[in-house]
């Protein structure tokens, strides 16, 4: 369903020429519309604040006037049954000013449900794939499990138009790692190519439309299960890691410009500590690099914003919230570090969250989830404040279906909802909607989320 409203016109002194379109979509066979009586678009501006308001209904969409500035702007629209929302839709950043007729696409979506997508299915059936959110809103699928084999593939999926193949990538494993690279691209490295062999060494770079970048060295050694921590620029720095038949590695390598020649390479770096048994990791705004430990509760700090610095000086000692594996880390502000859920050594799986303070070694308990997960897919959700935690598994290692928003400062915001699929990647589009793209049963699922302002 393709539908168009709007009609906008600026206040004094603003000389908006032309009309701005809404096009809301709705891939999906059901009707948007069903049971509401009316519809609200709402435009808000880079800080949140509202500055216009409309209500209307489908036969008679309101024109917004009274827009008074220019800028980025946020379009929402939603469908209501007096004032309680039953779907809705937000463009994300849109940038309003004076010149030609504008178009907006805004994907519509029943809110708190998952809305199966029933006619869109992956080139290849594939769990656990790493997922990267492009800069034009596609998803670009990379490796993951079927069959109990991996799959060495990647692909695009779109929201309108479903998966196809990423015909310029090759490539693709099981437990690869990402990390920023350069402007905005993503260094994608390390992962197993079988379930029962050794290790990938291989390392590449797409851009922010999952383009391939030019060569990236591999990695020295092969690694999977292992770190991977973003630098800043086109460094980052590889931890550890171990695999199904290969003992555990203790090394760490950094990825570097060199300056003699001018080319990025991968250096063995000497690190003060055993990262046999690292199980995550996150970097701090400052460059700090926080890891977990899955045996034991002596978790570290290493400081790589300063070169100058010894070996001893650079590592510091952390005693975190126990050992854990599967636990989700998050940079938040500053050199804090969110750590969320996780399986500890017996098997207990966690519904806890941590704040790390990384400048000063220590931490405190947050709020707790609905429920425990490891493994768990996060993201940001609407700016740097909530997160859209997801899946994982629990403690008889069964899927978690469902998907909760947390408020970094306060918790939950909403009750759990059911996804209905699980070992699926996860990606929040531009407007707010999440994607759950791959996965048992395989197919696509969108939730649009709802949170009374």
């Amino acid at each position: 369903m393709i539908w168009s409203l709007l009609a906008c016109t600026g206040g004094p002194g603003v000389a908006l020429v032309g009309d701005v379109e809404i096009h809301l979509a709705a891939p999906y066979s059901e009707d948007p519309f069903a049971g509401a009586d009316t519809f609200r678009i709402v435009v808000r501006d880079a800080s949140g604040a509202e500055v216009a308001r409309g209500d209307g209904t489908p036969a008679s969409p309101p024109a917004l006037t009274g827009i008074e500035a220019l800028g980025l702007v946020d379009i929402e629209v939603t469908a209501r049954a007096g004032e309680q929302v039953l779907a809705a839709g937000r463009s994300g950043p849109v940038a309003l000013g004076p010149g030609d007729d504008l178009a907006i696409d805004v994907l519509f979506l029943p809110v708190n449900h998952a809305v199966p997508l029933a006619d869109q299915e992956p080139v290849e059936a594939r769990s656990d794939a790493t997922s990267i959110l492009l800069a034009d809103g596609r998803v670009l699928l990379i490796g993951g499990g079927s069959g109990g084999g991996v799959v060495r593939s990647t692909e695009l999926w779109d929201p309108l138009s479903g998966f196809s193949p990423a015909a310029d990538l090759a490539g693709g494993a099981l437990d690869v790692q990402t990390a920023p690279y350069g402007e905005h691209g993503t260094l994608i490295a390390g992962g197993r190519t079988a379930l029962s062999s050794a290790e990938d060494e291989g390392v590449f770079a797409v851009d922010p439309l999952g383009r391939a970048l030019d060569a990236v060295p591999d990695m020295n050694k092969a690694r999977a299960a292992f770190c991977l921590a973003p630098l800043g620029g086109q460094a980052a720095v590889a931890l550890g890691g171990r695999g199904v038949t290969v003992a555990p590695d203790h090394s760490v390598e950094v990825l570097r410009l060199n300056p003699d020649t001018a080319a990025m390479n991968w250096s063995e770096f000497t690190y003060e500590g055993d990262v046999s048994t690292v199980s995550g990791c996150a970097t701090t705004a400052a460059l700090n690099v926080v890891t977990a430990d899955r045996d034991s509760a002596d978790w570290s700090v290493f400081a790589f914003a300063s070169p100058s610095m010894a070996i001893d000086e650079r590592h510091k000692p952390l005693l975190g919230p126990g050992a854990l594996e599967g636990a989700v880390m998050i940079p938040l502000r500053e050199d804090e570090v969110l750590v969320i859920g996780g399986r500890n050594q017996v098997g207990d799986v966690r519904r806890n969250t941590w704040l790390i303070d990384a400048g000063l070694t220590t931490y405190d308990n947050a709020s707790d989830l609905a429920e425990g997960r490891a493994f768990a897919r996060a993201r940001w959700w609407r700016g740097e404040r909530v997160l859209a935690v997801a899946l994982g598994i629990d403690a008889d290692l069964q899927d978690v279906r469902s998907l909760e928003l947390v408020d970094v400062d306060s918790g939950p915001l909403l009750d759990a909802i059911d996804v209905g699929v699980g070992g699926a990647a996860m990606e929040v589009l531009p407007g707010g909607a999440i994607a759950f793209l791959g996965g048992t049963p395989s197919g696509a699922v969108l939730v649009m989320p709802w949170v009374d302002p």
